[in-house]
């Protein structure tokens, strides 16, 4: 009786070594897990630090006027004829089966400021319909 509870003993002793064991090396290998992470966190911090000096380096005004000057030499500034008002974009009816016309607002006489063609140049050809602007309504 006295050699099985030495016996058992010792194999318990042994079971709780190779546990230790085992769980030690798994806790080593996971701890270099965790230094390769951390060194992966610490360079993409570094790629995203130096992407933001980048960013904001590239992002000033004079270096932005100095690239548009150098590879858009043909670009010009906006005039004031090129901006319009929201009201005068067309936009897209919401309801393809309702006709253009059943769409379209009452005609008005336009002033003679809106009379006037925006381009000067562009004459109005014989025989040509009008553009038809569409108007949003709100519901």
């Amino acid at each position: 009786m006295r050699a099985l509870v030495i016996a058992v003993w010792i194999v318990m002793v042994m079971m709780t070594g190779y546990a230790l064991f085992h769980i030690s090396f798994q806790v080593e290998a996971l701890e270099g897990q965790l230094a390769e992470l951390n060194q992966q966190i610490r360079q993409e911090q570094e790629v995203i630090h130096n992407l933001r000096a980048e960013w904001a380096y590239s992002s000033r005004p004079d270096w932005i006027e100095t690239m548009g000057a150098e590879f858009l030499p043909d670009m010009h500034g906006v005039e004031p004829s090129q901006v319009l008002r929201i009201e005068d974009i067309p936009f897209r009816r919401d309801d393809p089966a309702v006709p253009e016309t059943a769409a379209l607002p009452a005609p008005s006489q336009p002033k003679a400021a809106e009379a006037a063609p925006a381009n000067p140049s562009a004459k109005a050809v014989k025989g040509m319909a009008t553009p038809v602007t569409l108007v949003r309504t709100q519901q």
